[in-house]
């Protein structure tokens, strides 16, 4: 077995990696470390992929919504959506390859709001200014429509969760390890900051093998 520092895994803490592999890694080798102490039984350790944690924290919050919440879409319903815009509008209706483009817009999108950059600051990544023109009338169209149905995309979606944070309508654990967390967007850097802010220790760590 290979000998990694887990000690600071405890069941009261947060365990947040950058993907649903790494929390599954972390997991076994707990569950083996255990056992080889001598454990028969333990408590279920709090390891989540980053992502799966905000959707738990989401579903937490909605719970306690009287209002209609707004839906989140999955991502088979986005690209959907942004399909349909982009097969819609006169530069879209010529495209052969609608799905990639789609795939491609959802990125610029994803990129705008994890790195708090507004719509029009997509010119300064596209190749040319036209790219950059078509796109944001994609986006204005595709934001419009989620505003008018009530949906939300996921990053959307940890804005919201961070406002709440802030104004505290959120239930909190008392620490948070971030795990091999290298690169944090603006976005995570809100996350950590508003969580900190509200008493909980949050923790970066490299593994140590």
């Amino acid at each position: 077995m290979i000998s990694i520092d887990l000690s600071f895994i405890q069941p009261n803490i947060v365990t947040l990696t950058p993907n649903q592999r790494l929390a599954a890694f972390l997991l076994e080798h707990y569950q083996q470390q255990q056992l080889h102490s001598g454990c028969m039984a333990w408590e279920q350790p709090a390891i989540y992929p980053l992502a799966s944690w905000l959707n738990k924290l989401w579903q937490e919050y909605l719970v306690s919504q009287i209002e209609l919440p707004k839906r989140l879409l999955t991502a088979v319903e986005q690209q959907l959506i942004w399909e349909k815009i982009i097969l819609t509008s006169k530069p879209g209706s010529m495209l052969l390859e609608v799905s990639s483009t789609a795939k491609q817009a959802i990125s610029a999108w994803e990129l705008l709001l994890q790195w708090d950059l507004s719509l029009q600051s997509i010119v300064y990544h596209m190749d040319t200014s036209s790219d950059a023109a078509i796109f944001q009338t994609w986006a204005a169209a595709y934001q419009e429509l989620c505003d008018s149905k009530g949906w939300l995309d996921f990053p959307t979606m940890v804005n919201i969760l961070i406002k709440q944070i802030v104004e505290d309508k959120i239930i909190l654990p008392k620490v948070c390890y971030f795990i091999e967390h290298q690169e944090l967007s603006p976005q995570y850097g809100r996350l950590c900051s508003a969580l900190a802010n509200k008493g909980v220790l949050v923790f970066h760590k490299e593994l140590n093998h």
